[in-house]
């Protein structure tokens, strides 16, 4: 076999190689948006569900001020943690190609609320004094 041959030879076993390396990325990448879709969604139902019970749990005008404090606090973490699985449900939709934007308002100052609820949780729980002043007026459009 001439030089020309073998060359063209391993060439094409590279070639090969990468098509069936390839071949099995994008199928792994599959499997993976699969579980992650999968995942998220059956994550969301029993947190919609604890997000519900707090809700209705926070109706009743007989709570103490403490227990209606930290029901809040579940309820802000809950719908954080919702946040989070409906992201890695964007992600798996980015991923397949199946992802629209929309653009919506939301109240700015409710957003920065529910972060320094989740921050100061966090703080209180690792001993930490967590404090956050908003200096100026935050607009809601």
């Amino acid at each position: 076999m001439n030089r020309i041959a073998v060359l063209n030879t391993e060439l094409s076993d590279n070639q090969l190689k990468l098509k069936e390396a390839l071949a099995a990325s994008e199928q792994a990448s599959r499997a993976k948006t699969s579980f992650l879709s999968n995942m998220s969604h059956e994550i969301r139902t029993p947190m919609n569900a604890i997000i519900g019970l707090d809700n209705i749990a926070l109706r009743d005008q007989a709570l103490a001020p403490h227990t209606r404090e930290q029901l809040e606090k579940i309820g802000a973490s809950a719908k954080h943690l919702l946040g989070i699985i409906n992201d890695i449900l964007d992600m798996s939709r980015i991923e397949s190609g199946r992802m629209a934007l929309r653009d919506e308002e939301f109240s700015f100052r409710d957003f920065l609320d529910q972060i320094n609820v989740m921050i100061n949780g966090q703080c209180v729980d690792k001993g930490l004094h967590f404090e956050c002043n908003i200096i100026g007026h935050t607009e809601d459009y």
